[in-house]
């Protein structure tokens, strides 16, 4: 029996395969008749793998096996798609292509395999191939699976040199070689042309090249050369031309003349200067002197050069195309001198020098008590000397002179007259100093002058101005600020009517532009201006709507208005005629309700100093105009009940409360005017009554609603539930308070019931109802009080018969077969075959099914079968279903027809016709039904049937071909012959041939007198015919045998020819040859040229004359010098795929009957090579991947291969050229390195190459070590150990080890299963050990099993919206992770999940008292761990202190935790001392966790902070709160500090030292102390600098700005403050700090001026000394002048070469 089922399903693989191609493809094929396939219980499949490479548009052969299989499929499947789809198959029938070989290519069956040949490929055919081969299926049968991954490559395109990046010398370059298309590995290599002819290959071998840094050398052609697996191809050549320059330039001088200064020249002279540089594109030349252009070219020539023309001259050679540059400078010195003196004025001071022209033209201005310093110098070669004077006497001899402090009548001429003695000439300059002084400190008056509290005032829209005035030399300018910002320049500031936002600080600051100094004042002035529009008044409820508070407001305006009310206030003095005492409040509250009338009308009265008039509002009080009003509905979810009552109108707003039975309530709030309750809580029958307050009533207004809950509903069916029909269902109740909510329920598939249809309708219409609405149905009604559900009611809907359904099937594993006859539905079956028909027709109830053949009943029920199928069973079988329920009926029917084939197979043969001059073929197949179809097939048949429209030559079994020269040669002329009943076609052919030599003639002698002439043209299909004639009339004609003519000697015509003819019908004229009787003459030889090895090698043995036959003989020479005979019978020698051994000289012999000669020798030398190279590796280690080699070793390869002449060598690596030679070694190989290594040898003559490639995989360890871990397996009730280790090659051996593993025998697995719970310890170890061929040593990691440490932690929280509680369980720890899962009461649970350890609860379902059970599962433990929850309590709140006192400044935490997490809570919330709700700000920080809540108040103040603090929160059950008393105090004040000394530490008043004492007391103590001081007056006229201004405010009287430096250390009791200004005076002042508690400040005090006088002793010694060194100075230098040439090096060192 199991050999059965295995025949049957090899034999079903076969058959689907082929079903399914022909239902994709519409071809017919007929299946294998079951008889033919024997399949042996010893079956087995074959697997191989293959890859080919192919070339779009050229041909390739994918390989099936080396034999021919029985049957085979061939298939193709696209990459990246699991599609397999078929292209060929042959089933025994010859092949047959599929469609989907013409996106593929050409496809054909390579003859007597099953190999398939693909011609023009297209690259849609890149992917896997799969040839199914069966065979031996009648014995034996075997299937093997040949998998081909066909890899389509396509030639590179021409590359494209693309060239970017500016070509400049040491700029950046960027070449990109890019092609269209090319399969990849694309090798490049590019190639550099020099200008003078030479190419290099570059160092690249990508498709960029970047050069970082280009250089002059680069410059020529480019052309880069791609190539891959297929092809090369070379790019255009690109001109590369790279600017450079200009290099540095050299200058020559003419007349040349140098000097320790440079280049020298004498004074009217004419002086060149030559300038050049090397440059791309040439440069241009600028000439620059001392900076400035003077000259455009390479040549500057200067004309009788003057003294001034003395100086750097500068060459600057441009490259105008790279917008570049260089220069060289030389120094030319010309003698001249002196020139006019120049001045240098320069105070000895920060001060900056001031130039001012006044007369005469060289002033000089500077401050009284200023040092001054003025310096002269004159241009002179050699040096003059310099002597000063004042209003025209003598003062000074020296460049520089020096006044230590400017005083008034220094103001006056100094001249500076300079002399060449040198050359007896001189020069002078004279220049002018003035004495410069203010501005004093500035006076401002106001107009209108007005002044308050707030200084200066002024009204709204009035015209104020502000004039400023300050004494200055040189006038002073006025500059106007207003709040720093500035606004105006000149004395005077007038502002046309002031607005209010133009009040603030007005400054006026005197500069003395020329002195850079200035002086200020600054007034307040407060501009008074009205509030906006006018009061706004309103009344509001108070004491819970019994009262009524007035509220008036009148925003803006400074200063604020004042405000008071007017109006009956009191109620009971409406009929009195006396005004109201006016209430001077902006709130008042009026008296309780009911004495206030209705319709009170209220005034508020508003004035302000800026306003003329007073300015009011009014508000009134009314009643509600209308009554109360309740009504209900229900939201739209009918989650609640919501009962509303409004009192709308009024003036303040009604307060509206709700009060129901059994608590349902909500009052005494505002907006309470709604009840929530429920849907479906509401209280049956009894009262809600809805209360309103108003203020002017002393009772309240009522009004009710009373609900009644509905009755059960009754359900009912109003009409017969038939397919296609409407129904209508009905739903009523009793009693129930509208609105009423009628549903209808269907009961779906686990036994609950849906809502389809929804509404306030009783009754609901089903139209057009079908067989799937069957099933359980009820209604459900529903109100605001309660919801009524009826009884279940069946619906069962009667329909059918439908349209029966025929299932045709045979009984075996042969497929159906279907054919398209009359009538349309018709099968066909082969004779003796099973076959079932099954009928199937959907009705409710079910219908009866009846058989009919040719209109008879055979058989009842569903299934007929028909067990051995005979030729007289063929008919039309009829199915009829009919429903006795609906009295309804259907059929269908189809016919079925039996096939027999004929027997053997078809006979075709050939003939000749027409007296040879055309062809009959005759084909024969007798038997079968219906009879086999015969046609003749071939080109020329195909030809001649298109040719004849009317007549079909092809379903013939005997035509006639056309006449002789229209039958092509070799024509095939196949017959076919097919039948339904048979699987494949069946076919014979026979092919016209002509013979495949040319006519041969001969003549021969067979005795001395007589000759025999001999015709040949044999072969051919049919047979030609032959016959000779003579010019004699000797001959032979129209015979068969004709083809010899004997004639004798004596008759025979020489030197006349001989005529053979013969005729073929295949020819449209016969063929001819000739003999004519004639000697020999001396042969010549011709040999073929290029001999090469593998080649033909012809050689032709020429006779100029001879007779036939003449016989040829072909002779090589010996070794020994011999000739030796190797051929015969041919004029023409050729050689097929001569050989290396053929080199030698030959010569041909030639004879007739007549006589015979010997042709001169000639030698012939045989090329060949290169052969197959052999590569040597070394050292020598082979695998099934190819040699192989550990990284870093050095592995070397040498290539041999036999040629003439020798080869030379190529190495290439995976494609790519590496080296020449026929050694290659690599040195410390790595792993990169591994890949394909061809070795190619090349025959320059021949143009020829061959190379051989071996695989040289580097093996490589993997990175770092083994990775381990442990899993759960079998739902946790076992383990897994997993280990890895990726990286390196090949892959490392992983294996297992431990003491538990031996026992088990479990190791060699990276991958294993450790036995169930409970039989592994807790902390196990276990091992993994990995090696690798490339290391020396084993690496290996651990993995341990343990048990969480701790026992299952249970816990509950709610979601912050309320709506859902969650259970949560965790169990931390352990490996691997354990599984947790909850079961609770009621069947809540969630159990076997991964992250089950959360269950889920809608908020308000979990069962009170219940427990909630969390199991906790390990693969360590036979059973599970629990915890368990029991909820019902509600959250209680703690804290760590509930009073908390901190002092002022520091940061507190408020602390809030929940004493057990029995049911969830909501996050806990903090409310601050004002009961606002706390969120994350710079003053607070919140931190939070499901269990407590942490609140820090940062930077705590004593006003602000201090209070009571709030946490709260809540779960399902109840709410709890938690108040926290937070004390802020203010630290204790610090004890006094006295100032003791306060001093100068020097003369410059700019550094003040400060000591102090701490007085002893009771106060606290101190962390630090503040030294203040600040800026008292300043001495007239001694102004230091800009920073030398005063600020004094009017108004309000002197306000001092003190400056305060912070000193942390308690300890210390003395401080020196720096940068003060030494012509102002100051106070200071100390005290002390305790933290952020100040203390009182002590006196001020002011600096004390040091006692020692010594200041002016000390100026008058540095001033003298000064003059002294430098009068010294002085006569040291001209002493070192004069002698220049005695003391060379010492003049060199001061005054330069």
């Amino acid at each position: 029996m199991v050999t059965q089922l295995l025949r049957l399903a090899l034999l079903s693989l076969c058959t689907a395969l082929v079903t399914f191609i022909t239902q994709s493809t519409g071809t017919l094929v007929y299946p294998v008749p079951t008889s033919t396939v024997e399949i042996n219980p010893n079956w087995e499949v074959l697997y191989w793998n293959t890859s080919v490479y192919g070339v779009v548009d050229n041909d390739v052969i994918l390989k099936c096996g080396t034999t021919l299989p029985d049957l085979y499929i061939w298939s193709f499947t696209q990459p990246g798609t699991e599609a397999i789809k078929a292209v060929v198959y042959n089933l025994g029938r010859g092949p047959k292509f599929q469609k989907i070989i013409q996106t593929l290519g050409q496809f054909t069956i390579v003859l007597n395999s099953a190999d398939v040949s693909i011609e023009k490929l297209l690259l849609a055919a890149n992917g896997l191939f799969t040839c199914q081969a069966f065979y031996n299926i009648d014995e034996d049968p075997k299937v093997h699976y040949y998998y081909v991954h066909l890899t389509v490559r396509v030639p590179v395109s021409k590359p494209n040199l693309l060239m970017t990046g500016d070509p400049v010398e040491g700029s950046k370059l960027w070449m990109h070689c890019s092609v269209d298309n090319g399969t990849g590995p694309i090798q490049y290599v590019w190639k550099h042309e020099t200008q003078n002819g030479n190419v290099t290959d570059l160092n690249e071998s990508n498709s960029v090249i970047y050069v970082n840094d280009v250089s002059r050398n680069y410059t020529g052609w480019y052309h880069c050369v791609v190539s891959n697996a297929v092809n090369t191809e070379s790019s255009d050549k690109v001109w590369l031309d790279i600017k450079f320059g200009p290099d540095d330039p050299q200058i020559d001088v003419s007349p040349k003349a140098t000097s320790e200064w440079g280049y020298t020249a004498l004074e009217t002279q004419n002086v060149s200067l030559l300038c050049q540089a090397q440059s791309n594109p040439p440069s241009r030349y600028l000439w620059f002197y001392n900076n400035l252009q003077i000259n455009i070219g390479p040549k500057l020539t200067i004309t009788r050069i003057l003294r001034n023309e003395t100086g750097n001259y500068s060459c600057s050679a441009q490259n105008s195309h790279l917008n570049t540059s260089s220069s060289r400078t030389i120094r030319l010195t010309v003698y001249f001198g002196p020139d006019n003196p120049q001045i240098d004025f320069s105070p000895n001071t920060v001060m900056d020098r001031i130039y001012t022209p006044v007369e005469p033209e060289n002033g000089y201005v500077a401050l009284e008590t200023q040092a001054v310093s003025l310096l002269c110098q004159a241009q002179s070669n050699p040096p003059g000397q310099i002597i000063w004077f004042f209003n025209n006497s003598q003062v000074h001899t020296g460049s520089q002179l020096t006044i230590p402090k400017t005083l008034r009548n220094h103001t006056g001429n100094y001249t500076c007259s300079a002399k060449n003695t040198y050359l007896n000439s001189s020069s002078s300059r004279t220049i002018h100093l003035t004495v410069y002084f203010g501005p004093d400190d500035p006076q401002i008056d106001v107009s209108p002058k007005a002044t308050s509290e707030w200084g200066y005032t002024a009204l709204e829209t009035q015209n104020v101005s502000l004039l400023c005035q300050a004494q200055s030399n040189p006038p002073s300018q006025y500059l106007w600020f207003y709040n720093n910002f500035q606004i105006n320049i000149g004395p005077k500031l007038t502002i046309t009517r002031i607005l209010r936002n133009e009040t603030g600080n007005y400054s006026c600051s005197a500069q003395n532009s020329h002195l850079n100094t200035s002086s200020s004042r600054t007034i307040r002035l407060t501009v008074f201006y009205p509030p906006d529009g006018s009061p706004s008044c309103f009344v509001e409820p108070a004491l819970n709507h019994t009262s009524l508070r007035l509220i008036c407001s009148w925003s803006g305006g400074f200063p604020s208005p004042a405000l008071s009310w007017t109006g009956n206030i009191t109620g009971d003095q409406s009929d009195k005629k006396q005004p109201t005492n006016p209430l001077n409040s902006s709130a008042i509250l009026l008296p309780s309700g009911g004495l206030t009338p209705n319709n009170s009308l209220f005034t508020c009265l508003g004035s302000h100093p800026a306003l003329k008039q007073q300015t009011g509002c009014s508000t009134h009080t009314y009643l509600p105009p209308a009554d109360l009003q309740c009504f209900t509905y229900v939201t739209n979810n009918q989650r609640y009940l919501m009962l509303s009552c409004s009192w709308y109108g009024g003036t303040p707003r009604a307060l509206l409360w709700w009060e129901g039975p059994g608590g349902q309530n909500k009052g005494g709030e505002e907006s309470s005017n709604t009840l929530v309750l429920s849907y479906g809580s509401a209280r049956n029958e009894r009262p809600y009554t809805c209360y309103a307050q108003h203020p002017l009533l002393t009772q309240h207004k009522t009004c009710l609603v009373t609900l009644v809950s509905v009755s059960k509903p009754i359900f009912t069916l109003r009409d017969i539930p038939v397919e296609g029909s409407t129904i209508r269902l009905g739903c009523s109740v009793r009693n129930g308070t509208e609105p009423i909510q009628y549903m209808v329920q269907r009961q779906i598939y686990n036994g609950s019931f849906s809502t389809f249809s929804e509404g306030n309708e009783s009754i609901v219409l089903m139209t057009d109802i079908n067989r799937n609405h069957t099933g359980w149905y009820r209604c459900a009604v529903s109100n605001a009080v309660n919801r009524e559900s009826s009884d279940p009611f069946w619906l069962d809907v009667s329909f059918g018969p439908d349209n029966p359904q025929i299932d045709f099937s045979p009984n075996t594993v042969m497929d159906r077969i279907y054919t398209p006859v009359e009538p349309e539905n018709g099968y066909v079956a082969l004779e003796t075959q099973a076959v079932s028909l099954l009928c199937q027709a959907q009705s409710n109830p079910p219908g009866q099914i009846i058989w009919f053949f040719n209109n008879s009943q055979v058989h009842t029920g569903s299934q007929l079968t028909i067990p051995k199928t005979l030729r007289n069973q063929t008919g039309n079988y009829t199915c009829s279903a009919k429903n006795t329920y609906l009295n309804s009926s259907s059929s269908r029917t189809i016919n079925m027809i039996v096939y027999y084939p004929p027997e053997g197979s078809p006979s075709c043969s050939m003939e000749p016709a027409l007296n040879h001059s055309s062809l009959k073929l005759i084909c024969s197949w007798s038997g079968g039904f219906p009879p086999p179809v015969l046609h003749w097939r071939g080109d020329l048949i195909q030809n001649l049937s298109n040719a004849r429209q009317q007549t079909n030559l092809l379903n013939v079994s005997a035509m006639l071909l056309p006449s002789a020269g229209k039958t092509p040669n070799t024509s095939l002329s196949t017959c076919v012959g097919s039948h339904p009943a048979l699987k494949q076609l069946t076919e014979c052919s026979t092919r016209a041939l002509l013979p495949p030599a040319e006519l041969q003639c001969s003549a021969q002698a067979t005795d001395k007198q007589s000759l025999m002439l001999s015709c040949s043209w044999d072969g051919g299909s049919p047979k030609a015919l032959v016959w000779w004639e003579s010019p004699g009339g000797q001959n032979k004609r129209g015979e068969e045998g004709s083809s010899v003519l004997v004639i004798r000697y004596d008759t025979a015509h020489f030197e006349k020819p001989y005529t053979c003819y013969a005729q073929h019908p295949l020819l449209l004229q016969p063929k001819t040859c000739r003999l004519t009787l004639v000697p020999v003459s001396k042969p010549n030889l011709l040999v073929s040229d290029a001999p090469e090895e593998g080649s033909t090698l012809s050689m032709r043995c020429n006779v100029a004359s001879g007779a036939g036959p003449i016989q040829y003989v072909w002779q090589r020479e010996t070794p020994t010098g011999d000739f030796t005979t190797f051929a015969e019978d041919s004029s023409i020698l050729t050689i097929n795929k001569v050989n290396r051994s053929f080199t030698g000289r030959y010569r041909c012999v030639a004879s007739n009957s007549i006589s015979s000669e010997s042709s001169d020798p000639l030698r012939v030398d045989i090329i060949f090579g290169p052969d197959d190279p052999q590569i040597d590796v070394t050292p020598n280690t082979l695998s099934d991947r190819g040699y192989i080699s550990l990284e870093k070793e050095t592995v070397s390869l040498v290539c041999q291969a036999e040629s003439n002449p020798a080869s030379q060598y190529l190495w290439f690596y995976n494609n790519s050229q590496i080296i020449t030679g026929s050694k290659l070694t690599i040195t410390k190989i790595l792993r990169a390195n591994a890949g394909d290594y061809t070795c190619l040898a090349q025959n320059t003559i021949l143009k020829t190459r061959s190379k051989r490639a071996i695989s040289l995989t580097v093996y490589y360890p993997p990175d770092g070590s083994p990775i381990c871990s442990v899993e759960p397996a079998l739902n946790y009730t076992s383990l897994k150990l997993i280990c890895s280790w990726p990286g390196g090659f090949p892959s490392p051996a992983l294996q297992w080890k431990g003491d538990l593993l031996d026992q088990l025998n479990s190791h060699e697995s990276s991958a294993i299963l450790v036995p169930s719970g409970g039989l592994i310890p807790n902390n196990s170890l276990f091992t993994c050990v990995g090696s690798h061929p490339a290391l020396k040593q084993q690496t290996e990691c651990s993995t341990r099993t343990l048990l969480p440490p701790a026992e299952p932690l249970c816990f509950a929280y709610v979601t912050n919206s309320q709506q859902y509680l969650m259970l949560s369980c965790s169990w931390d720890g352990g490996a691997p992770k354990a599984l947790v899962w909850w079961e609770g009461p009621g069947g809540q649970s969630k159990g076997g999940q991964e992250n089950s350890n959360i269950l889920v609860l809608r908020y308000g379902t979990a069962r009170s008292g219940k427990p909630y059970t969390c199991y906790a599962q390990h693969p360590l433990l036979l059973q599970p761990k629990t915890c368990r929850l029991t909820l019902g309590q509600g959250p209680v709140l703690l804290t760590q202190r509930r009073v908390v006192s901190v002092y002022e400044g520091t940061d507190v935490q408020l602390t809030c935790n929940l004493r057990a997490n029995y049911l969830p809570v909501n996050e806990i919330t903090w409310f601050n001392n004002r009961g606002a709700d706390i969120r994350d700000t710079s003053k607070y920080m919140l931190l939070r966790t499901s269990a407590w809540a942490n609140l820090t108040v940062r930077n705590a103040d004593e006003t602000q902070d201090s209070g009571e603090y709030r946490c709260s929160t809540s779960n399902a059950v109840g709410g709890a709160e938690l108040n926290v008393t937070l004390l802020v105090k203010k630290y204790p004040m610090p004890p006094n500090a006295t100032l003791i000394r306060v001093m100068y530490n020097s003369r410059q008043r700019q550094q003040v030292d400060a000591e102090w004492q701490v007085e002893s007391g009771e106060d606290g103590g101190w962390t630090g102390f503040f030294l203040e001081y600040c800026k008292v007056s300043e001495r007239p006229g001694k102004r230091g600098g800009s920073n030398g201004s005063q600020e004094k405010v009017e108004g309000s009287g002197t306000f001092q700005v003190w400056y305060r430096i912070a000193i942390q250390d308690p300890e210390t009791r003395s401080h020196t403050v720096y940068g003060l200004i030494p012509t102002v005076t100051y106070q200071f002042r100390i005290l002390a700090v305790n933290y952020h508690t100040f203390g009182h400040p002590s006196a001020g005090k002011t600096p004390a001026e040091q006692k020692d006088n010594v200041y002016p002793a000390v100026i008058g010694a540095a001033v003298g000394g000064m003059i002294v060194a430098a009068i010294l100075v002085a006569l040291l230098l001209v002493y070192i002048v004069r002698n220049r040439n005695n003391n060379p090096r010492l003049h060199d060192l001061l005054f330069g070469s």
